[in-house]
Parts: structure tokens; C-alpha cells; sequence
């Protein structure tokens, strides 16, 4: 993802889990969340090209901690 997303993007979500081939993402605004899905198909396509076990990325609005307990 960092390769993918700008550093201000990658402030405001957090890795939530893998399944089935779906990463799901956190997103701590919904003005984040508008932006990224968006970017979805852009977003999708890099990470696709970079792993082929990737086949959908799901965003969702909810509450994320930084490494300072933010």
C-alpha cells in the first residue's frame, strides 16, 4: 500500500484483515473513505499487480490507533 497510497492517505487507514482474498481496510473519516473508494479501481489494479492473491479491497468507516495511542 505505501506504494500505492499517498502518505496522508496511509495516515487515515489501517490494515483490518485478509480473507478469501479480500483485504479490508479501516478508514477513520468519511471524507477518507469518499476519496479511497474513488481511487478503488486505481487501488485494485496496482495491488493486483503486485500480488495475485489479491482480488478485492474493501473500505470501511471506523476508529484507528497510531503507534502513539491516537
Amino acid at each position: 500500500l505505501k506504494k500505492i497510497l499517498t502518505k496522508d492517505e496511509l495516515q487515515h487507514i489501517r490494515f483490518n484483515t485478509f480473507k478469501s482474498g479480500t483485504l479490508y481496510l479501516t478508514v477513520d473519516s468519511s471524507a477518507m473513505l469518499y476519496a479511497l473508494t474513488v481511487r478503488k479501481q486505481e487501488v485494485m489494479n496496482e495491488l493486483k499487480a503486485q500480488s495475485e492473491t489479491i482480488k478485492d479491497v474493501k473500505f470501511r468507516l471506523g476508529q484507528i490507533k497510531d503507534t502513539h495511542g491516537r
